[in-house]
């Protein structure tokens, strides 16, 4: 908490972002916590959440439980708030970049399975919007996505981007648990089966140019 205060002396505004896979469910819960309260006592005039959308749904997964656990602590306390509840990150492409620029995406879901994500640069952009302009995004909790697709459809993209032929692969539920872990796996199953839900449609008329999955990929270099 020391180092806490010591951050957010003279600040006007704090963004913050917990991490569940490096410290685990108690420990996110005390950093977002501790934030919380670092920010409440320092008077800053703006506090933004990086959380998760559906954190307040019964999903049976602990990583999005822990957010709105912080999400909670938030509102239950007298501090000026912006929560963000973005959905997957076009980002997470890069694990497996290897495999796919050989000709492969190994994966549980099925061909049909509908996927939502943002790129972390138009988080950072929706931020910015929020510090820019707090009369608009003060006491708001908003749902963050900027492309739905099919896994086919990735599939397929990946196919364009590369310029190769990419093999879609599909990886029994039990070799995924094995190999990315039960979190990830509850996470995956509910995503095959559920999925995101965001309004992507209201998310950009609040930022109408956020990256599409294909120009991420350009972007990125792949």
């Amino acid at each position: 908490t020391a180092s806490l205060d010591f951050a957010m002396k003279d600040v006007h505004g704090v963004f913050v972002v917990t991490n569940f896979w490096e410290h685990g469910y108690e420990a996110e819960v005390r950093q977002g916590k501790n934030a919380v309260d670092a920010a409440l006592a320092a008077g800053v005039a703006q506090l933004i959440f990086s959380s998760v959308i559906h954190s307040d749904l019964k999903t049976g997964i602990a990583h999005f439980q822990i957010k709105y656990e912080i999400e909670k602590n938030i509102l239950s306390k007298d501090i000026p708030y912006t929560i963000f509840r973005p959905v997957s990150f076009m980002e997470n492409w890069e694990y497996v970049r290897a495999s796919i620029v050989a000709g492969k995406i190994n994966s549980p879901f099925s061909l049909a399975t509908r996927m939502q994500q943002i790129s972390v640069i138009d988080i950072g952009r929706f931020v910015t919007l929020a510090f820019n302009k707090p009369e608009d995004w003060l006491a708001r909790t908003f749902d963050i996505a900027s492309e739905e697709y099919t896994m086919k459809q990735v599939v397929n993209l990946f196919s364009v981007v590369t310029a190769s032929p990419v093999e879609f692969v599909k990886t029994p539920w039990d070799v995924h648990e094995r190999e990315q872990g039960e979190e990830m796996t509850v996470m995956d199953r509910w995503i095959n089966t559920e999925g995101y839900n965001a309004n992507i449609n209201m998310a950009r008329m609040e930022l109408p140019d956020m990256l599409t999955l294909e120009e991420y990929l350009l972007q990125a270099g792949w």
